[in-house]
Parts: C-alpha cells; structure tokens; sequence
C-alpha cells in the first residue's frame, strides 16, 4: 500500500483577508488534518477558520 503524506502551512493570522473560496478550502483542510485527537495546533486552526466563517456570515446576514 502506498502512502502519500502532504503538508500545510497555513498564516491564520490573516484569515480576514482570504476571500470566500480560499477560506472554504482551508476548512476542508482543517477538518481532513490527520493531526491526533486534541492536537491543540490542529485544534486552534480549525477554531480560528470557523470563527472566521461565522463572522462573515453573520456581518452579512440581517436579523429578521
């Protein structure tokens, strides 16, 4: 069985400035990481990206 390992290194200090595309891509990433469970990295970056995601979907999303 063949095993190919890929890495990324991913600023997610910057995320605000990524357009939509991009940062669906990097939830993909985040969620597909084969880090253990409770790698606290792994952990934050998959915080740090949600976070983003929710923050503009909230700014761009009126209340009723």
């Amino acid at each position: 069985m063949a095993k190919t390992v890929i890495r990324f290194e991913i600023d997610s200090s910057d995320l605000e400035h990524w357009d939509d595309q991009y940062l669906a891509q990097l939830w993909h990433i985040a969620q597909a990481n084969p880090a253990p469970h409770g790698d606290a990295e792994a952990c934050e970056f998959a915080e740090r990206v949600g976070r983003e995601i929710i923050r503009r979907f909230v700014s761009n999303t009126r209340p009723e």
